[in-house]
């Protein structure tokens, strides 16, 4: 039983280092208040060449998520996850 719980909770840590991993890499291509329209754009490919992330064009911010768009909840009307998808 103790094992088990073990196990459990080993699983749990490694799970949520992985979410957190990708959502701060995620978000490091997200677009400042300081960028330019061009510059947070070009931010895109970067952003979607990182495993489980994509870029919201709407918000341009580099977010966890996959082919069929964020998985943070957030909404995003333009949403890109492969660079053949991205501006440019």
């Amino acid at each position: 039983m103790l094992l088990n719980t073990m196990r459990y909770f080993l699983i749990l840590i490694l799970y949520f280092n992985i979410v957190i991993t990708t959502s701060d890499t995620c978000i490091q291509y997200s677009a400042k208040d300081s960028d330019e329209y061009w510059d947070a754009v070009s931010k895109c490919p970067a952003c979607t060449s990182i495993k489980g992330c994509g870029y919201c064009m709407s918000s341009l911010q580099c977010l966890e998520g996959n082919d069929k768009g964020p998985t943070t909840g957030l909404p995003c009307s333009s949403w890109s996850f492969s660079n053949s998808t991205c501006p440019g």
